[in-house]
């Protein structure tokens, strides 16, 4: 372990105990060496075309309730890491080892983080980069009932102010086991095709068109798509989504009066 986890491990059991932090790492400059390591963090993360960013969802009641812990750490003071604690109960049911994994990120969200920051952290970099007349993608990760749709909505509001009154073409569908949906057509079977570039698209699919795009009706087109979509009543969550979604959103352009996505 470097002084960085040993660091957030010592706050993570001993809350209110921060005296021992130096005097368990004695002669390390620990502002210093943070310092260096957010340099390094931010420089990475400004020149780099593919970032990873982890938000943190707050406890569920019924997990405080049944006092299970909290496995993930971050520090305000670096919100480019995250300590996950992993523990496996031991086969006879009463040890408990503790694993605590460090890794390092574009940028890390606490429980605490809106929407609203999260999307111009986010997703206000890959808009500018789009309207630039190149291509972007956001792509949310996580097993069920970590917050994906929850971050994801956040999302779809946020566009529907930024895109305002702009032209767009919008496409939805979803994977379900070997099968594609298109949720702007009432969940008409669609085909993924590549062609000879190997470009993948969707045979058969709705495409909606957006001349000057009004925030409400952008935002109920894609929200009643949504509610289309496969769910399934889960441990840790009512409606959680079974299948994988795709939502493409082109820009139309204008150069030299000729429209352009």
């Amino acid at each position: 372990l470097n002084y960085e986890s040993i660091r957030m491990i010592i706050e993570y059991l001993c809350v209110n105990h921060s005296s021992l932090i130096t005097s368990c790492i004695p002669n390390i400059d620990l502002n210093f060496k943070l310092q260096k390591r957010l340099k390094n963090m931010e420089t990475l993360t400004s020149s780099s075309s593919f970032q990873i960013y982890v938000r943190k969802r707050p406890m569920l009641p019924f997990e405080i309730a049944q006092n299970n812990y909290d496995i993930l750490s971050m520090n305000i003071n670096n919100p480019y890491s995250t300590i996950l604690h992993d523990g496996k109960l031991g086969r006879n049911g009463r040890q408990l080892t503790m694993t605590h994994r460090f890794y390092s990120l574009s940028k890390c969200f606490n429980e605490n983080t809106t929407n609203e920051k999260v999307c111009l952290e986010v997703i206000e970099p890959l808009l500018k980069h789009v309207n630039n007349g190149y291509d972007a993608t956001l792509l949310c990760y996580g097993q069920t009932g970590t917050g994906k749709t929850h971050t994801l909505i956040g999302t779809i509001h946020y566009l529907s102010n930024k895109l305002s009154n702009k032209n767009v073409i919008i496409e939805f569908f979803e994977i379900y086991g070997k099968k594609c949906y298109d949720l702007f057509n009432n969940r008409q079977e669609i085909y993924l095709r590549s062609d000879e570039n190997e470009n993948v698209h969707a045979r058969g699919i709705n495409t909606i068109h957006f001349n000057h795009v009004k925030k409400e009706e952008f935002l109920n087109t894609i929200l009643n798509a949504m509610k289309l979509r496969s769910s399934k009543v889960t441990e840790r969550n009512p409606v959680s989504s079974r299948s994988h979604a795709i939502l493409k959103i082109s820009i139309i352009h204008n150069n030299n009066n000729n429209n352009n996505p």
